[in-house]
């Protein structure tokens, strides 16, 4: 279980070379600044070679307010203020190792996201996603 909790203003500073970022790359936790997020995953493996792994987030992401507000006294930004994006994924993830170094995964995940900001990012509702893949370890023998 994680929750993760990033204040407004927190990458950030007045004078660019006290910033925490490298080329225009954030330094910090890749959520950024003013968001929150909630994650949960929990492994059982059945047999030595089968697994299984069910998975929850959830994120909530706010705005940063223009810069006056940052630098005045006191700070006048509240966390997650203003237009929010929302994401909710649950995942259910099996793998399976029928011989040594050769895994066969398959992976489902059920999604949601909404955003208060038009046309900023695609909204959708039980969206369901799926994959499969195999991997073969040949240097693990």
């Amino acid at each position: 279980l994680e929750y993760t909790r990033i204040n407004p203003w927190v990458y950030t500073h007045k004078y660019d070379a006290t910033t925490y970022t490298s080329n225009s790359y954030l330094l910090g936790h890749w959520l950024g600044q003013n968001g929150q997020l909630v994650y949960f995953a929990a492994d059982y493996r059945w047999l030595r070679s089968l697994a299984l792994k069910f998975s929850f987030q959830h994120i909530i992401k706010g705005p940063l307010g223009p810069e006056s507000i940052h630098y005045s006294m006191p700070w006048a930004q509240e966390f997650l203020a203003g237009p929010l994006f929302r994401q909710s994924l649950l995942g259910l993830e099996a793998r399976w190792e029928p011989y040594r170094g050769l895994f066969m995964t398959a992976n489902v995940i059920l999604a949601n996201q909404t955003d208060d900001v038009t046309n900023r990012y695609p909204t959708y509702s039980d969206k369901l996603m799926m994959s499969a893949g195999v991997v073969y370890n040949l240097f693990d023998h």
